[in-house]
């Protein structure tokens, strides 16, 4: 039983605590002391999808390191029903691959 293993170069949802915070990416790296994610807060999602038809890019990927001890839970980006998940929304408004998406600078 279980769902795909969250391993390097899965997109997932991440919730932390102190501060409370919820941000969306790709793993580089996870282990008992944490999980290094390339991505970005999920508030700036939507943001971030619209703003490859902008010259001016305001939300760019970026990778950080997160102790175990702030990370709540992992969720997978996955789609939910007909509710695609956020990587596929991206790549459906963008044209662009996930790994183009992610590599962003």
């Amino acid at each position: 039983m279980g769902g795909p293993p969250l391993i390097a170069g899965t997109y997932v949802n991440l919730h932390l605590t102190d501060p409370i915070e919820r941000l969306w990416g790709r793993i580089q790296s996870l282990d008992a002391t944490g999980v290094t994610l390339r991505g970005f807060s999920v508030r700036d999602v939507e943001t971030f999808k619209y703003q490859f038809k902008c010259e001016d890019k305001s939300v760019y990927p970026q990778t950080s390191f997160y102790p175990m001890r702030r990370v709540l839970k992992i969720d997978l980006d996955e789609p939910i029903g007909s509710v695609p998940s956020v990587v596929e929304a991206i790549v459906a408004v963008t044209g662009s691959t996930p790994e183009e998406i992610i590599a962003l600078q």
